[in-house]
């Protein structure tokens, strides 16, 4: 722990700098992943509401299974 101390210390500002912008553009990144994320819940949960153009009561439905091996 003392030894990575001393050189995280020793080091110059070049590399200081690029984990400084890392972490900048990191975060960047993540409000950008977290906007979109909010657009994306924000439209489909619009997209609930939305009249599909047809009546959706009175329907039937079901699975048609192929028999094995064909």
């Amino acid at each position: 722990m003392l030894g990575e101390a001393g050189q995280r210390a020793s080091e110059g500002k070049a590399p200081r700098r690029l984990r400084q912008q890392l972490t900048v553009l990191e975060i960047a990144l993540a409000m950008v992943l977290v906007t979109c994320a909010g657009l994306v819940a924000k439209s489909f949960w619009q997209l609930t509401s939305v009249n599909p153009g047809f009546r959706t009561d009175h329907v039937l439905s079901f699975n048609l299974t192929p028999p094995p091996g064909r």
